[in-house]
């Protein structure tokens, strides 16, 4: 991958976090409700691996064949590509095929 490729990735993954940020701050109450319940699948099960971004480090999942992650991913998609729960904030890139998470300021 070129360098130009290299900040391009890291230009879009700039923007899919910021977007879902945006995202979370705007539904927060709404999706702090329902995504904490219901949940048939167990993040533990879907390899993370760390990544950075602009606003520090992160783990990213891209695991389509995996049952888990693919419940996770249907999941984000029902609540506007993110959620948060046990402490962790969750959300879909805009390909749908990368899943990002990072501990909340809280916890």
């Amino acid at each position: 991958m070129s360098k130009e490729q290299e900040a391009l990735a890291a230009f879009l993954d700039a923007v899919d976090a910021g977007v879902a940020q945006a995202r979370r701050i705007l539904g927060e109450k709404s999706e702090g409700k329902s995504s904490q319940q219901g949940f048939t699948y167990d993040p533990a099960r879907i390899q993370w691996r760390r990544a950075d971004g602009p606003r520090g480090a992160y783990e990213k999942a891209e695991d389509p064949h995996n049952p888990e992650f693919q419940k996770l991913v249907k999941d984000l998609q029902a609540h506007n590509g993110s959620f948060t729960r046990d402490g962790l904030y969750y959300w879909l890139f805009t390909d749908a095929e990368v899943v990002g998470r990072k501990k909340t300021k809280t916890a």
